[in-house]
């Protein structure tokens, strides 16, 4: 079974689909486009009760557009819960580790040429902004 979700202006592509069962189960689905539409193939055998659909895609443009859908088998038994997703601390670890090093780079930069030193400001923002 497929679900034809929303029609765009633009052709997209497709990023993710996550489907949230009313047990509280997560399962990524296939999404896919046919020019301006998003069909998402849903898995057989969907329990009763009420599914969320999240679903994520970048149109043609660049335009990131995210949304979500609900709909109930059988009947319907409130929002499904969604668990939230942890970051894995390695990626914690390098986002921190990025962090420290632009910090370092800029402040060298700034100490390294003192903004007395009139050519080497004017050397610095030529490097900056190439197109002065």
């Amino acid at each position: 079974m497929y679900l034809r979700l929303v029609t765009f202006l633009l052709v997209l592509l497709p990023l993710q689909a996550r489907l949230f069962g009313p047990d509280g189960s997560v399962q990524d689905t296939k999404a896919s486009a046919q020019g301006p539409d998003l069909i998402v193939t849903l898995p057989d055998g969907l329990a009763h009760g009420t599914h969320a659909l999240s679903w994520r895609v970048v149109s043609d443009d660049g335009h990131p557009v995210g949304g979500s859908h609900l709909f109930s088998i059988g009947f319907e038994t409130g929002t499904p819960d969604a668990a939230p997703e942890a970051l894995p601390w390695f990626a914690a670890l390098a986002r921190g580790a990025l962090t420290l090093a632009l910090v370092l780079v800029l402040t060298g930069a700034a100490l390294a040429c003192p903004l007395r030193q009139g050519s080497c400001r004017r050397s610095l923002i030529a490097k900056l902004n190439p197109t002065r």
